[in-house]
């Protein structure tokens, strides 16, 4: 079996493509039926232009990432770009904070110290914004025609690829 073509054993050939089409930036495609895109405000990972943004360092800036993707375990969305910096800017407070009534605490240690508290924060605020429910899939579905329509200058239907943090899909 060979993923980049078939593989004949005498009478029999067996072909897989397991390739999947990789998301493209929103406005480069054709605008049809079936492209993936990204959402580039949603930030996954350092391959997004806006993961530098921020205070924080790489190791922290993921800490937060992954706590927005446990939000809701189906759609496992990726923080926006404006949620992003400012929990950054949320946490990074709480940590001068604390070092102020800890003198002689570094930044690594204090945000270390409040990052429970932090977190705890960001979920309720999640919870507020039923973040943490699947009736969201429809904010994040609209967020997606909204970015499609936008990009190809006409109405495009396009639904969150749950799962993916950051793709949505041309419907």
């Amino acid at each position: 079996m060979s993923s980049t073509g078939s593989t004949s054993w005498g009478s029999c050939v067996q072909v897989t493509n397991a390739c999947v089409t990789e998301p493209i930036a929103p406005g480069t495609g054709t605008g049809s039926a079936g492209e993936q895109f990204y959402i580039t405000v949603f930030i996954c990972n350092s391959s997004n232009p806006n993961f530098y943004s921020g205070p924080l360092s790489a190791s922290n800036k993921n800490l937060l990432i992954q706590m927005y993707r446990s939000f809701n375990p189906t759609l496992l969305r990726c923080p926006e770009a404006q949620g992003y910096v400012f929990w950054q800017n949320v946490w990074t407070q709480a940590a001068n904070e604390y070092i102020s009534g800890h003198p002689g605490t570094s930044m690594d240690n204090a945000l270390l110290e409040t990052w429970s508290a932090t977190a705890g924060t960001i979920k309720q605020a999640a919870a507020q914004n039923g973040e943490d429910k699947s009736s969201y899939i429809s904010v994040l579905n609209n967020f997606c025609t909204n970015a499609a329509t936008s990009a190809y200058g006409r109405y495009i239907n396009a639904v969150y690829v749950s799962g993916s943090g950051d793709k949505c899909l041309i419907q």
